[in-house]
């Protein structure tokens, strides 16, 4: 089995990865860097050999658990087995009894920067591990993180920064986040009508509820949306309600995206399944890494259903998600793109260029005055 088939079934890369490498990749030491507001996980193995990662900013948050249940299982492993271990990762210590994003955002955290040692390795950009690349490039979304702005004030400082992007599509947040009432009475009708007028016609308008509704008011938001034009309704309902996100995504013209917060596949093959949203979303961070997250895709994909991905768009996680959506052939996605997004990603014409550099294309130096936050390390030989 090939490397492009091995993308379809992750599991199968292992078998590729021994062909690829005749010797070991043994895992010396992993460390958690704090560089500015990001994180990042850097791993070196017994040849010298670095890869490094960005990885969530909770991290922090989750140090005890990624100390003491994460770092110590990957230590001394080959690193050719990545497939493999991840599961084992999950199973070591009994691990699964942290099930969810706790657990998997630290085995994420080291995967992302196994991934990049190994195409560094190799030359290779991390596409090219995961399959043939299929696309380019990836369109961009001028993304608003607020709910508390004036809506004239937001849609001007939004379209602004569209335009410096030359991007098709904008985000705007709405609803209350877990509650129903928006900040300011009234503000996620004045702000979609507004916006629908001011932007140009051929700008799509996206919406993250952020879980803010119940299930009938989502529905009556969902109408309000149709009647504005809005072309993607995220989150509609709080993210633990299935069935009701599926009745909304039902009930609803407007395409329904969820999955962001999920980890668990068996939930992901339900959502898939019974079409419990139009959009099937996953964040790589949260669920456990490239490779669980190419899995999800390959779900969506047998049953017919766009895929995208979760991120954060101000910080160099663009790196890792471009690399991906690069392979997918269901990927239907606007990255969100922050006015803080490094200088590094420059975008042209609404889009930002897939990397064919080396792992997921980032510069080493990033690292230079990172503060070690976590180490772990093999005895000296």
């Amino acid at each position: 089995m090939g490397l492009m088939s091995a993308a379809c079934n992750p599991l199968a890369l292992a078998d590729d990865l021994h062909r690829l490498f005749d010797k070991p990749v043994d895992c010396r030491r992993i460390e958690l860097l704090a560089v500015d507001d990001e994180c990042f996980t850097r791993i070196t193995c017994n040849e010298g050999s670095v890869g490094f990662a960005p990885v969530t900013f909770r991290m922090p948050v989750l140090l005890g658990l990624f100390t003491d249940h994460v770092l110590p299982f990957w230590l001394g492993q080959d690193l050719r087995q990545l497939p493999n271990l991840i599961p084992a990762c999950y199973r070591h210590r009994s691990n699964y009894k942290f099930s969810g994003m706790a657990i998997w955002s630290g085995i994420a955290a080291v995967e992302l920067a196994v991934v990049d040692l190994l195409a560094r390795r190799l030359g290779w950009p991390v596409h090219r591990l995961l399959g043939p690349k299929l696309r380019e490039s990836v369109a961009v979304r001028a993304t608003s993180p607020r709910r508390d702005t004036d809506p004239a004030e937001e849609i001007a400082e939004l379209e602004a920064h569209r335009t410096v992007l030359g991007a098709q599509a904008v985000k705007f947040r709405i609803g209350g986040r877990f509650q129903c009432a928006d900040p300011t009475p009234g503000r996620t009708e004045s702000l979609l009508k507004e916006a629908r007028r001011v932007l140009p016609a051929c700008v799509a308008i996206h919406v993250d509820a952020n879980g803010s509704y119940d299930e009938a008011t989502a529905i009556r938001v969902g109408a309000m949306l149709d009647d504005v034009g809005v072309s993607l309704f995220e989150e509609p309902v709080p993210f633990e309600q299935f069935e009701a996100c599926r009745r909304v995504a039902h009930a609803t013209r407007v395409p329904v995206a969820a999955g962001e917060q999920e980890t668990r596949e068996a939930m992901f093959a339900w959502m898939c399944r019974e079409h419990g949203a139009d959009v099937i979303m996953a964040d790589i961070n949260y669920n456990g890494g490239l490779l669980r997250t190419r899995r999800v895709a390959a779900l969506a994909e047998a049953t017919g259903l766009p895929f995208m991905t979760h991120i954060q768009g101000h910080g160099h996680h663009l790196a890792v998600v471009c690399q991906l959506l690069a392979v997918l052939p269901n990927a239907d996605q606007f990255l969100s793109y922050s006015r803080r997004a490094p200088r590094m990603f420059e975008v042209r014409d609404g889009k930002l260029d897939v990397s064919d550099t080396p792992g997921f294309g980032l510069d080493a130096d990033l690292l230079h005055d990172g503060r070690t936050v976590a180490e772990i390390h093999s005895p000296p030989v």
